[in-house]
């Protein structure tokens, strides 16, 4: 009987990478194929080999990553969203009274280049 498998995959950053990965495991064999490229899930049923289904992963080009432990810590993403969170607030508290300071163009230029950086570290990789 076939058992149900679900991977979690790196380096998926649009429909497009999922939609590669989902075809190669259907010529595979696998069958109920579903891949989520914004949490990095692939789940399916094992008709075949798991090692046939993370070897052609990898010849894609993602990695498979182990599964994640419950407790482990905020991933890569997460740590991102929250760095650049520190420095969105203050941009956002510039619309209240007595913060002046925060509408000086300088000040405002100087928050959002760690935003900047964080995000093109991660979008650009995928450009």
């Amino acid at each position: 009987m076939a058992e149900p498998t679900q991977l979690n995959v790196e380096g998926m950053t649009c429909a497009h990478c999922a939609q590669s990965i989902r075809r190669m495991l259907e010529q595979r064999g696998m069958r109920e194929v579903q891949v989520n490229f914004t949490t990095g899930e692939v789940a399916f049923v094992n008709t075949g080999s798991l090692d046939d289904a993370v070897a052609g992963i990898h010849k894609l080009g993602y990695k498979v990553a182990p599964p994640k432990e419950a407790g482990k810590g905020p991933g890569k993403l997460e740590l991102r969203f929250y760095f650049s969170l520190v420095f969105t607030v203050p941009l956002l508290l510039h619309m209240v009274p007595g913060t002046d300071f925060l509408q000086q163009p300088l000040v405002q230029l100087l928050l959002c280049i760690p935003v900047m950086v964080a995000g093109l570290g991660y979008f650009w990789k995928s450009a």
